[in-house]
């Protein structure tokens, strides 16, 4: 039960709706500057969300969408800023997730009231995401001090505070941390698609002040498997070239 998390951005000129940038994916196809091939395995949109300084609109597009007459809007959306609400981050859930038909493409359209940069997500996936595996949930923190490239997905290799125990550990889970940050997609071994969440923009000890909200979006489904040798990388999206990162995973041990 797959998942990846796909972003676009772009600086569009003011009240003017415009198709953003895909950003440079090393997993999807992108048939143009401004659009992905849907895969056949993660043909559904769960979430999306939208954020600049001065947001007006914001709506996926695909030819299926058009077919039914239905372009899905993004709402709510983060209007007046390139970060989430730590305390309620605006991301629009779909129940049941949006069907794309598989090979279509698939594009983000973003319009603001000034001459501002728009940042859309999408979470595609199977119909279903894989619910995490029961079991005792451990908590370890990670840092890394990789100098990010603005506005696009920045690989980072993670160092654990402590040592995992040996053994096989399921991602039930995590929070990504730097303080321009906006997205983060989690890279396993040998696993092709790259699931992510919202990040959160800041340094600790504030930014864990945040509410129930963003502990739901960042527990949504088993993000993969690994060995106590293999820790998982990080790949952020940042509106600005942060260079230090945390980054706190929330594993079950399976075996």
């Amino acid at each position: 039960m797959p998942a990846h998390l796909i972003a676009f951005s772009s600086v569009v000129p003011t009240d003017t709706l415009q198709e953003l940038t895909a950003l440079k994916d090393d997993v999807l196809t992108r048939t143009s500057d401004n659009r992905y091939l849907v895969p056949g395995e993660i043909n559904n949109v769960h979430y999306a969300a939208a954020l600049s300084t001065a947001l007006s609109d914001a709506y996926l597009f695909a030819p299926s969408f058009e077919v039914k007459r239905t372009r899905p809007r993004i709402i709510p959306s983060e209007v007046s800023q390139l970060k989430f609400d730590l305390g309620n981050p605006k991301v629009c859930e779909f129940k049941p997730p949006l069907a794309l038909v598989p090979t279509e493409e698939l594009s983000f359209y973003g319009k603001a009231s000034a001459n501002v940069r728009v940042v859309g997500l999408a979470l595609l996936g199977s119909t279903a995401l894989e619910a995490p595996p029961s079991g005792e949930v451990r908590v370890v923190r990670c840092t890394s001090n990789t100098t990010l490239t603005p506005f696009e997905w920045t690989t980072c290799k993670l160092t654990p505070d402590i040592s995992l125990e040996a053994g096989t550990y399921a991602l039930v889970g995590f929070k990504a941390i730097s303080d321009n940050a906006i997205a983060a997609r989690v890279i396993v071994r040998g696993q092709l698609y790259r699931p992510g969440v919202p990040a959160l923009a800041g340094r600790e000890p504030a930014v864990w002040a945040h509410g129930k909200r963003y502990d739901e979006l960042c527990k949504l489904m088993n993000f993969g498997t690994f060995g106590h040798l293999d820790i998982p990388e990080i790949q952020f999206l940042s509106s600005a070239a942060d260079d230090t990162e945390v980054v706190y995973l929330y594993l079950v041990k399976t075996g």
